[in-house]
């Protein structure tokens, strides 16, 4: 009793700054702030994502932490389909539609009784015979039956032409499938975002992983079959394992000699998440290489197929698919030929810096 009264008059005689202080002090955040790659590894893959417990609980208690959280739930909850947003997205312009299409269809029908009183009333076919002063020359029926081709063409065909400017580029979005919007905005919030840190060093793995390349991206396309890497001098062995995020048993598991650095698969992967670990045998000792990576989906590959086929066109946007879609190396291979299409310019740089700092994140993410 004579304690919690001795504690009482203490918490008394303490000055309004020092109770603020506490107060502070019992609700600081724990743990340091998380970067962005680290939200956005917590928005997009929720419990499997590293640390995840650890990392939530700084989100909890740290309001700034929690509100880019919370902006990069809603950014991936809005790319991911849904039919209640398509209806909702399309629902007005098919409304809007129906009044042009009825007024078109009310001039058609206006005509067709038009000609049928015509017609009744002369008692007489409607074709009247052209004769040798009504007859039309043959440069106006040339130009009479090219000028409605040249039109169609020219709706029907791309421009050959290349943009003027990225922001002539990046305006044309508009003109495109969908998916590109959203991966240029996706990259001009990374690019916000970015925050180069000089007190870091780059890391690469001490075991280089040569097909596929997985050691730069973080997915690959469906249809891969084996995974080689390069040899380790002092190795006496190679224990590998492929394990599959929703399976309990590996996929595929295999103990190699020293002269075996491939593991070959009996299928194609399908789309999903997976995590190849080799472990490195040194006579008495190993050492432990792990990556995670995923296969993309038929809907992304679809999305790798445009980025491929307009790379020369719209060298920007395409190396915004590619970087939404985890494909640095070849959003990186799209920037250097738009910085040749677009030379000095500032985005093209900041993209780069983008896509740069973040195939050097992924060198440095392998686990031992």
């Amino acid at each position: 009793m004579k304690s919690k009264m001795h504690m009482h008059k203490a918490g008394q005689m303490r000055t309004p700054l020092e109770r603020r202080l506490s107060r502070r002090l019992r609700h600081a955040p724990s743990g340091a702030c998380l970067d962005f790659e680290q939200i956005v590894e917590l928005a997009r893959r929720g419990r499997r994502a590293t640390d995840y417990y650890a990392r939530m609980a700084h989100v909890i208690s740290c309001p700034p932490c929690r509100r880019a959280y919370l902006q990069a739930r809603q950014i991936i909850e809005a790319q991911r389909p849904s039919l209640v947003r398509w209806f909702k997205r399309f629902r007005l312009p098919i409304t809007l539609t129906f009044a042009p299409a009825t007024a078109v269809a009310a001039v058609v029908f206006a005509v067709m009784l038009w000609q049928a009183r015509t017609s009744q009333t002369l008692g007489e076919p409607t074709v009247i015979a052209a004769t040798h002063d009504s007859e039309p020359s043959a440069a106006g029926d040339l130009r009479a039956d090219t000028q409605p081709r040249e039109i169609a063409d020219s709706r029907l065909t791309a421009p050959s032409a290349p943009p003027l400017s990225t922001q002539e580029e990046l305006r044309r979005v508009r003109q495109l499938p969908a998916f590109v919007g959203s991966a240029v905005a996706w990259m001009q919030q990374s690019v916000a975002q970015l925050a180069v840190r000089s007190d870091e060093q780059p890391k690469t793995p001490w075991l280089r992983l040569s097909n596929p390349d997985i050691e730069s991206n973080s997915a690959i396309e469906s249809g891969m079959v084996f995974f080689q890497w390069a040899p380790v001098a002092t190795a006496t062995g190679y224990q590998v394992r492929l394990t599959r995020a929703d399976q309990q048993e590996p996929i595929a598991e295999a103990t190699l000699n020293p002269a075996q650095t491939r593991l070959t698969l009996d299928k194609p992967l399908r789309s999903g998440e997976y995590t190849l670990t080799i472990t490195v045998l040194q006579g008495e000792e190993s050492r432990t290489f792990r990556r995670e990576f995923y296969v993309l989906t038929a809907e992304q590959q679809r999305a790798l197929r445009w980025a491929r086929e307009n790379a020369q066109q719209y060298p920007l946007l395409s190396a915004a698919v590619f970087y939404e879609n985890d494909r640095y190396t070849d959003a990186l291979r799209c920037i250097e030929r738009a910085s040749k299409e677009y030379p000095n310019d500032r985005l093209v740089d900041q993209w780069r810096k983008r896509v740069k700092a973040r195939i050097s994140q992924r060198l440095a993410e392998f686990e031992e």
